[in-house]
């Protein structure tokens, strides 16, 4: 009985063994099929491919499948033609526009009946008018992000440009005016093809992205994205543009935005000689905190409760770090060399609790009666500690402190 089981388990093993020899794995033997009409996708899936298949018996073979309507042609110059999907056929906007087909990303450059696609290719049949004016584009996606975390896609494409001798050059255009929805969310790109995400959107690993955009009459300027098209939201940040690396704070500048301390503005420049607030600061102190829990309340009869900044400045005053005056914070008002060194050295006493080194030379400033008293401390502190310096031997306390300035400062707390 024993011999019998083992006899029947060899035969098996072998039956087995030779179904695999003598023909692929069904599942490798399919096509990825998308079909493109004018208004909206009309099948995505695979497709299996069968002896002798050519690009237009797989679309026939998909569409009869799903009983969707369609018509072919004979051409005049031999071969066939797909000629309508649905209600969209050939010159339905009376120039070139038409059905066309690429094959892994190329156009096909032969009829769609004398085709023949391989095991694992990609098919797109598409609605388009890829030589007219304008023309359907077929766009691609490029990410870039900027020192503030905010990212910015862009869709252009490659367009094909013909000359009187047929010979073709190839020059990149923005799919301009076009709408990209990502995760939900509607953008138009402007006249170079850009898109600004929001910080929401910015903020996720990848987004699901469709693309859309019509003349007038109703002709697809873009071919649409697959439906399960996602966008790696991966890239690193974009150098700030007005920061040069040799420049005395570029150092500082990068540090304390590589740590998300400090941003910068949506057209990815620092702005290192301006000027920075007392809001601003307290919100980089509170970062540098950690950004702890704390309730965006009213502490300063200038400072309300809804401002971007509220959360930032009364945590700092409930820890002592800001004091105002009168009641009023003066959040807008540009901080003073003086009052920034007041907030870095209490931020240290009161939080952070940093040894700082204490070796370093402090002569005096030639300035050094224009000093508040409040302030004399610690600026001596941090002037020991190689935090804070002056220039031609002046400190220039009542001077405003630029963001520069305030990076060289602010990164004098940070370890590492």
């Amino acid at each position: 009985m024993k011999k019998v089981i083992a006899l029947l388990l060899s035969l098996m093993m072998a039956a087995s063994l030779c179904a695999f020899a003598e023909g692929e794995d069904p599942a490798a033997a399919q096509v990825t099929l998308r079909v493109e009409g004018v208004a909206a996708n009309v099948y995505y899936g695979p497709v299996t491919l069968e002896e002798d298949d050519s690009v237009l018996s797989v679309l026939c073979r998909a569409l009869d499948e799903k009983e969707i309507t369609y018509e072919v042609k004979d051409s005049d110059y031999g071969g066939k033609y797909l000629d309508g999907i649905g209600e969209d056929a050939t010159a339905k906007f009376g120039g070139w526009d038409g059905w066309m087909y690429y094959v892994n990303g190329v156009e096909g450059a032969v009829g769609i009946d004398s085709y023949n696609p391989e095991a694992g290719d990609s098919i797109l049949v598409c609605y388009s008018d890829a030589y007219g004016d304008p023309p359907t584009l077929m766009p691609t996606l490029t990410g870039t992000r900027a020192k503030t975390g905010i990212v910015t896609l862009t869709a252009a494409a490659q367009v094909a440009v013909y000359a009187e001798d047929w010979s073709v050059s190839y020059v990149s255009t923005p799919a301009a005016g076009a709408k990209l929805t990502v995760d939900g969310t509607e953008y138009i790109t402007d006249e170079q093809g850009r898109v600004v995400l929001s910080a929401e959107d910015s903020a996720k690993e990848q987004v699901a992205v469709q693309i859309e955009h019509f003349a007038e009459n109703g002709k697809p300027l873009v071919i649409r994205f697959a439906p399960d098209y996602v966008f790696a939201l991966d890239m690193k940040a974009e150098p700030f543009t007005d920061v040069d690396e040799n420049a005395w704070y570029a150092p500082f500048v990068e540090k304390m935005a590589a740590a998300g301390l400090v941003n910068g503005y949506e057209d990815n420049s620092f702005k290192p000689m301006s000027t920075i607030t007392r809001a601003e600061v307290a919100a980089i102190l509170y970062r540098m905190a950690g950004s702890p829990e704390a309730e965006a309340k009213e502490v300063f009869s200038d400072v309300p409760a809804a401002m971007w900044c509220a959360k930032a400045v009364a945590w700092c005053a409930d820890n002592g770090i800001v004091l105002g005056a009168d009641g009023k914070f003066m959040p807008s008002a540009n901080v003073t060399r003086q009052d920034l060194a007041v907030m870095i050295n209490r931020m240290n006493e009161k939080i952070l609790k940093l040894e700082l080194p204490a070796d370093g030379e402090a002569p005096a400033f030639a300035d050094n009666d224009e000093i508040a008293a409040y302030a004399a401390e610690a600026i001596y502190t941090l002037q020991k500690a190689g935090i804070v310096n002056g220039a031609d031997g002046r400190f220039n306390p009542k001077g405003t402190a630029t963001r520069a300035e305030a990076c060289k400062m602010l990164s004098g707390l940070m370890v590492g």
